[in-house]
């Protein structure tokens, strides 16, 4: 670690044993001065003697993959396709195999940006700073701004028009790798037009009025996450992630309406960046499986910050500005502790009615058994196998349906995008089904589960028939048959679950 401007305060230092011990990657301190060199030697030094030990560097490589690195890198494009890499392997006499293993070497080494997504991954980018720059050049542009973050792809062109560089900086057929990497990284999505894009980072940032008093409402449920660091892109991340269920285009810079018709919920979840707090409030006839939805969402977006410090609360019902920790909740209750004081409180509250206004009932039954499996509960399961077989094989099908819906949504989610890219006759149809899906959830009765995977059922049989309009399109895209395969896969997982559904064919699963 480098501490800079010695020159003007030669005395300056930090707690180093306290960093070291909280950084164990940090492997030494080096006084410096950028302004007048001193210091800068040492700090080389170290750096070439650290680098030389990282295993990635130390990897050997054949000569022949050392030579496509060197050709990459003295190559003049900002990008090349990826047909133009596999010939550059081809002319070192390097096989499809060893291709594939070299472009992840390349990627993780930063000669090259190679994305593994069916649409990001014909696209090799050989200066990161020219995807970078795209990128900054949409966000800050007036009219992304001007539009409140609402952007038309056919304000692209003009907004990437390059100034003294050559107007095939960014061709339009690279337009949709732009796009398509912004969504990865969750910095837009696309509305219902299937045109037009949004950038919730640019949104209004006046709150809306709401019709509707969910937030204050005394049956809605109550959460909040609070941070010691409240990252800025939380908020729109969890916007993209959750678009689909955004009510009237509610939305706002720091808040969202959410309503999903499947669990019968709505919910208001907004940021408070002083306070350094998301707050959520859901109503509905589901409102615990949908506040488990979103809190889930969340916490998978704080899993990619480092060095975080995340809590996570339960306002007291009748007051509200009283908040418990959540996690303080779930180990009172391991060990059979039925009330309990929270501070700053006058009287005792119990600890289940608590945790009953915000668990799933799927979520407590799979922690029960994660502590079985730990041994540190101890239940006859023979008993309950005995005296509840019912009950147990309907929580058991509950729990497998909980795991196996979202994977079925997700990777048709996925075969539908790669479709649309190559023939957009078919959106009517895939959205048809996409909507199906969404409309249900774990919690769904199994009649009401069996007419959306009905609808994918038949679809994904289609694509057993070779001589079908959709099997020869999926044939003609890279992996466009491996993708149905995994869509194919997941449905068939599912429906073992609900009687009567149609399985997919074997052969399409082996081709």
């Amino acid at each position: 670690m480098g501490l800079n401007k010695i020159d003007q305060n030669p005395g300056f230092d930090v707690n180093r044993r306290h960093l070291m011990e909280k950084y164990p990657n940090i492997k030494g301190f080096y006084p410096l001065s950028c302004a007048d060199g001193a210091g800068i030697d040492p700090l080389k030094k170290a750096l070439t003697n650290q680098l030389a030990r990282v295993e990635l560097i130390r990897t050997t490589w054949p000569k022949s993959w050392f030579n496509v690195k060197i050709r990459l890198e003295n190559m003049e494009e900002d990008f090349i396709d990826y047909k133009t890499y596999r010939d550059i392997c081809a002319e070192e006499k390097i096989d499809r195999e060893a291709m594939e293993t070299l472009v992840a070497f390349l990627n993780d080494l930063g000669v090259i940006l190679h994305f593994k997504e069916y649409l990001l991954e014909e696209t090799q980018v050989l200066r990161p700073q020219w995807l970078t720059g795209a990128v900054y050049k949409i966000v800050t542009s007036k009219q992304l701004s001007a539009a409140k973050g609402l952007l038309d792809r056919s304000q692209l062109k003009e907004i990437l028009a390059a100034e003294n560089e050559g107007d095939d900086k960014y061709p339009e057929s690279q337009y949709k790798f732009i796009i398509g990497m912004m969504k990865k990284f969750e910095l837009c999505y696309t509305l219902e037009n299937d045109r037009d894009l949004l950038v919730p980072d640019l949104l209004e940032v006046g709150e809306p009025e709401i019709p509707f008093d969910s937030a204050d409402s005394a049956h809605a449920l109550k959460f909040l996450v609070s941070y010691n660091f409240l990252p800025p892109s939380v908020m729109p991340r969890l916007i993209v992630r959750l678009h689909r269920d955004i009510k009237d285009q509610l939305r706002w810079r720091s808040g969202v309406v959410l309503e999903n018709r499947g669990f019968d919920a709505l919910a208001v979840v907004k940021s408070d960046d002083r306070e350094k707090t998301i707050t959520m409030a859901v109503t509905g006839a589901q409102r615990r499986e949908y506040l488990a939805v979103i809190l889930n969402t969340i916490r998978e977006i704080n899993a990619g910050f480092d060095k975080i410090d995340v809590s996570e609360r339960v306002p007291l019902p009748d007051n509200p500005g009283i908040r418990v920790d959540y996690h303080h909740l779930l180990r009172l209750e391991r060990r059979g502790q039925q009330e309990f004081l929270p501070e700053k409180a006058d009287k005792d509250y119990n600890v289940k009615e608590l945790l009953d206004g915000i668990k799933p009932v799927q979520a407590r039954q799979l922690e029960v058994a994660q502590l079985i499996r730990e041994g540190k509960l101890e239940i006859n399961l023979q008993q309950i196998m005995h005296t509840h077989t019912e009950v147990h094989t309907e929580v058991n099908v509950d729990v497998k349906v909980s795991v196996d819906l979202p994977a079925v949504r997700d990777d048709f989610s996925d075969l539908k995008e790669l479709l649309e890219s190559k023939d957009p006759a078919l959106s009517g149809k895939l959205k048809e089904i996409m909507d199906s899906l969404d409309e249900v959830t774990p919690q769904s009765s199994p009649e009401k589960l069996s007419k959306p995977m009905n609808k994918l059922g038949r679809f994904l049989k289609t694509l057993g028939d070779e001589k079908s309009d959709v099997s020869k399109i999926l044939k003609g895209i890279g992996k466009g048959m491996e993708t149905a395969r995994k869509v194919a896969a997941a449905y068939n997982k599912f429906a073992q679950w609900i009687p009567g559904l149609p399985v997919v064919p074997e052969a399409l699963l082996k081709k």
